[in-house]
């Protein structure tokens, strides 16, 4: 191993990592709690734990706690430690990681994120720093260790039609020219699909706040009232408890609901 101020290097290096309180995180150092548990500090029983991170991000980097390393950046000691990176990692990255690792205790839905490919990332990066900070295209790869239910991903467009007409409410946001746009698409070949599919979600995420919540609430109260619900509408009636009346509830209909 390199050696740095007279210090060698241990052959594994203890982190401390970073917590992220955000709203959607479990609250609390209960047992069902891993990002709290984990953490190594005091846990306040009215915090949110949503987000423990190991890596070099600058918003919140690892820090390294082995004796003689004082709290050191993990990405300064992996600088000073080219062992543990790998000489072609640490000639294309310096001492950064080219992945961040996380571990999330989930309370209740996160939001819903559209990521760019690395070519977006970067334009978005150069233009508006402050709202896109990472010129990255951060794909993820997700392992549950307990159940676990997120949306990814459209739907295939006859599950999205198949929803349209199911929900006379998102029927009434899209307008009767793009279902007729959907309809005919189905027919068509695949880039006449994309297409229609754009037009559909369009129309939802630019209704007016107004407009969309009239909808939303017609929609709740109609599948409240009903006795026999698809699973889809079940994960509706459910998000609305978290998020009364949000646009996401219509999103829902377009994405695909995993359980893992």
């Amino acid at each position: 191993a390199m050696q740095s101020n007279e210090t060698r290097a241990p052959a594994a290096a203890k982190l401390k990592a970073a917590v992220q309180n955000y709203d959607w995180g479990v609250r609390g150092g209960g047992e069902s709690c891993l990002v709290a548990r984990m953490a190594g500090a005091e846990v306040s029983e009215d915090k949110p734990y949503a987000e423990l991170w190991m890596g070099t991000h600058p918003k919140a980097p690892s820090l390294v706690l082995d004796e003689g390393w004082n709290g050191m950046h993990l990405g300064e000691f992996l600088r000073q430690n080219e062992c543990f990176n790998g000489s072609k990692t640490a000639g294309l990255f310096g001492g950064d990681l080219p992945y961040l690792f996380k571990c999330l205790s989930v309370a209740k839905a996160l939001s819903i994120q559209a990521h760019p490919d690395k070519t977006l990332a970067k334009l978005l990066h150069a233009k508006d720093s402050s709202n896109y900070p990472d010129d990255n295209h951060k794909p993820e790869l997700a392992c549950a260790v307990t159940d676990f239910e997120g949306l990814c991903g459209f739907r295939k467009l006859e599950e999205i039609m198949e929803n349209i007409r199911a929900v006379p409410e998102l029927q009434q946001l899209i307008g009767q020219d793009v279902v007729d746009m959907i309809e005919s698409s189905l027919r068509q070949e695949i880039p006449s699909r994309a297409e229609a599919l754009k037009q559909a979600f369009n129309k939802v995420m630019s209704t007016s706040e107004d407009q969309m919540q009239e909808r939303a609430k017609r929609m709740i109260d109609r599948l409240t009232s009903t006795k026999t619900r698809r699973d889809v509408e079940e994960l509706v009636l459910r998000i609305n408890q978290q998020f009364p009346l949000d646009v996401g509830l219509f999103n829902i209909l377009f994405l695909n609901h995993v359980r893992l």
